[in-house]
Order: C-alpha cells, then sequence, then structure tokens
C-alpha cells in the first residue's frame, strides 16, 4: 500500500472453514473519502492474496480507516473502478466495428479486478464476426489495462437503422459472446 499507511491492528478469528479479518489501518488525514474507500480496498485485497498464498480461506475483511496528523496524498494506487470504466470503453471504442459501449463496469472480487462490457456492432454482423470482434477487444482490453484480471465481453447488434426501415418493427438483439 506504501509507507504512508500502516497496519495499526490486525485480528482474526476461525469462522466455518475460513477466517473473518479486521484490519486497522492508519492513512493521511487529508485524503478524500473516494481515495481512502480505495485505499481499504486495496488493504482488503492485499489481505486476501497474502491469506489465498498462505492457504488460509478468508470469509470476510472488515477494513477500518484511522486518519493519522500525515497530510501527503498518495500517487502509487491503482485507479479507481470509475477511472478503469472510462479506460476499458476507451479501448473498446477504438475497434473500427464497435459503433458504441452500452454498458461498463469494473468491480473487484476478492483478489482480482473484473470488468463486463456491453458493446454495439453493427446489425448485420455475423456470430462468428461478432465472436471475433470480442475475443480481438478482450486481448486488447487486458493488454491495454494491466490492473484487469478478466474481461467479459458481450455484443448488442445495433438495430436502429433496421428498425426505422421497418417502421419500427423490432428489438435490438443480444448475444453475449466472450
Amino acid at each position: 500500500l506504501g509507507p504512508e499507511y500502516v497496519v495499526e491492528r490486525l485480528r482474526a478469528r476461525k469462522a466455518g472453514p475460513g477466517i473473518v479479518a479486521d484490519l486497522v489501518l492508519s492513512v493521511p488525514a487529508g485524503l478524500s473519502a473516494s481515495a481512502a474507500h480505495q485505499v481499504g480496498e486495496h488493504g482488503a485485497v492485499a489481505l486476501r492474496r497474502a491469506a489465498s498464498e498462505a492457504g488460509v480461506a478468508v470469509a470476510d475483511v472488515q477494513v477500518h480507516l484511522d486518519p493519522s496528523d500525515r497530510q501527503e496524498r498518495d500517487t502509487c494506487l491503482a485507479a479507481l473502478p470509475s477511472t478503469l470504466e472510462k479506460r476499458v470503453t476507451s479501448r473498446a471504442l477504438r475497434h473500427p466495428r464497435v459503433r458504441g459501449v452500452a454498458h461498463c463496469v469494473v468491480r473487484y472480487d476478492n483478489t482480482k479486478v473484473l470488468a463486463k462490457v456491453d458493446v454495439i456492432l453493427p446489425d448485420a454482423m455475423t456470430l462468428r464476426a461478432a465472436h471475433g470482434v470480442a475475443g480481438a477487444l478482450r486481448r486488447s482490453i487486458l493488454r491495454g489495462v494491466p490492473e484487469l484480471h478478466e474481461v467479459d465481453v458481450d455484443c448488442e447488434l445495433d438495430e436502429r437503422r433496421a428498425r426505422t426501415s421497418r417502421r419500427g418493427v423490432g428489438r435490438g438483439r443480444h448475444t453475449s459472446c466472450m
């Protein structure tokens, strides 16, 4: 996490087959609420990762943040999920066959950072071609956003023009490509 974050206390107790942990971190007093939340997320992920490497299952981690007297800001944290979502969206929009991004979400799952992006592809695209675009997007996003562990790409077909040519008949189709 960095030298400005101090583990003040770590307590764990057995709960079923795993443990429940309480982690208390000291953080700079001038840290914004969103940055402090991110520090807490990083602390929980780091603890889960270390426990996993030691062969210990973690059922839950509670992180408590206590402000210290320091005022400096952290520049070593990974980006917030909203920033990663913007980077994933930007990367997806670079593909020449992608007409838009309907939805993008980045989340933490234990020690992994996961993304799901729904892209809009041309209506006339075949399933094989859509699958190829999804595979290329997945590889491009994982290369361009190295903080991610996995990316799920769903394809939606853009039927706006097809609907207007059929006087509004039809709905958008959706297929999961990757």
